[in-house]
């Protein structure tokens, strides 16, 4: 059984919506009972008349090492159209009327575990030109700490797939039609980057409406067989279901499981010794959640973010080409309007390939990307700072990134004091 509790905050990021189902009165479904009410949701297309569902690991199953085929979940349902979450004011990290240091930002990292009620906190912080600037591991967290990362996979989603289009193995910008087959006259134009840059149309479904479906094909099928949310290419509307059509895609196109891939164009080349995709049925069943089932660890996390940061070089080795990596990282979603996305990725600039395009120049191209999940992971590049991060804990997104910002406000008048010692 799933246990449902009321709440009226939730983790914004994972969601669906079903309708007539009261915010004050617990609930208890099936695996079955939930993935009808997602469907009938998204068949409704009727936003306004919902409730989000967002997804919160119970304490008592996530903080243990790995997950476990038995795991709990909690569900807080939140009205559609209210702000999730809203955390209260921050106040900025203590700086005494000088200039911050190292010390005053490790000391506040230290603090966090306390203020976020989780089990730890990994924050590093790195010149894309190498140094540390911010090494930080708190609570019970370590670099080899497995972590659920929820929706941080997307950008390993998206980095995988660019690959696989400068193998020549998918196009990306062609229509999905080419890797899965009967398509709906209504979605024959969406194309594979559109699935990866939440600009499909495709609506969001939670996670764990994929949790019976039998592979991957089969999860594509489903979401196709729905109505759109919106016009393809003209309005972000974030979903990480869409994602399991191009993750079909990988599968048809180069004859091997999304797993196989991942492991040998990415995991192995970096290192990545805990970095998987997690299938939420019972016993590990079902198709693999691409769009946000994963668990890695800091230390994993670290070896992708510099990857890219680096242009696809990790220590000496080519894991993505550097043309790769640009068009992965251009604002994909043009100039699509923002209608449906997560609190925390409203201020950004649109989408990437996979990634939160969080700024981007006169030529769209995103100087600066970022992921994140709904547990609290956010990882991100900044090469017009020169500076890339990864910031790990288990809390509530909205909570955990007022923190993440206000360290982030911070690193470049620090990245730039420590430039200037060095230099002396």
């Amino acid at each position: 059984m799933v246990h449902l509790a009321a709440a009226i905050a939730a983790a914004a990021g994972l969601g669906v919506f079903a309708p007539s189902l009261p915010a004050q009165t617990p609930q208890s479904l099936s695996s079955t009972g939930l993935r009808q009410l997602n469907d009938d949701a998204a068949r409704s297309g009727d936003d306004a008349l919902g409730w989000r569902i967002s997804v919160l690991a119970l304490r008592d199953a996530a903080d243990t090492e790995s997950p476990s085929a038995g795991e709990r979940f909690r569900f807080a349902w939140t009205p559609a159209g209210l702000d999730a979450g809203a955390s209260p004011p921050l106040d900025a990290i203590p700086m005494r009327g000088r200039r911050p240091t190292r010390a005053d930002v490790e000391a506040y990292v230290r603090d966090l575990p306390a203020r976020l009620n989780a089990p730890g906190v990994a924050v590093i912080v790195r010149r894309v030109a190498g140094g540390d600037v911010v090494r930080v591991y708190a609570g019970g967290y370590r670099p080899d700490s497995e972590a659920p990362i929820a929706s941080a996979a997307k950008w390993h989603t998206g980095a995988l797939l660019q690959i696989l289009d400068d193998e020549g193995l998918v196009d990306l910008d062609a229509p999905i039609g080419r890797c899965v087959a009967d398509v709906p006259a209504d979605k024959a134009a969406i194309t594979v980057r559109q699935t990866l840059a939440h600009t499909s149309g495709l609506p969001a479904l939670s996670p764990f409406a994929e949790a019976e479906r039998k592979d991957l094909e089969d999860s594509a099928r489903h979401v196709l067989a729905l109505p759109l949310k919106g016009p393809p290419g003209r309005e972000i509307r974030y979903s990480g279901t869409a994602m399991q059509v191009a993750a079909h895609c990988a599968e048809a196109a180069s004859g091997q499981a999304w797993a196989d891939l991942f492991q040998t164009r990415i995991a192995e080349p970096l290192g990545l010794r805990a970095t998987r995709y997690q299938a939420l049925g019972p016993g590990g069943a079902g198709p693999p959640v691409s769009g946000g089932g994963m668990w890695s660890t800091p230390q994993d996390l670290e070896r992708f973010t510099q990857m890219l940061a680096q242009r696809g070089r990790f220590q000496g080795r080519l894991v993505m080409s550097r043309e790769a990596v640009l068009e992965f990282s251009r604002l994909a979603s043009g100039g699509a309007s923002k209608v449906d996305l997560p609190r925390s990725a409203r201020q950004f600039a649109g989408t990437a390939t996979g990634a939160w395009c969080e700024r981007a120049d006169a030529r769209g191209r995103c100087v600066a990307i970022g992921s994140a999940g709904a547990f609290g992971t956010y990882a991100w590049v900044d090469w017009e700072a020169g500076l890339y991060g990864v910031m790990v804990t288990r809390a509530r997104i909205d909570e955990a990134m007022a923190h993440w910002r206000a360290i982030r406000d911070v690193l470049p008048k620090l990245s730039a004091a420590r430039s200037r010692r060095n230099e002396d």
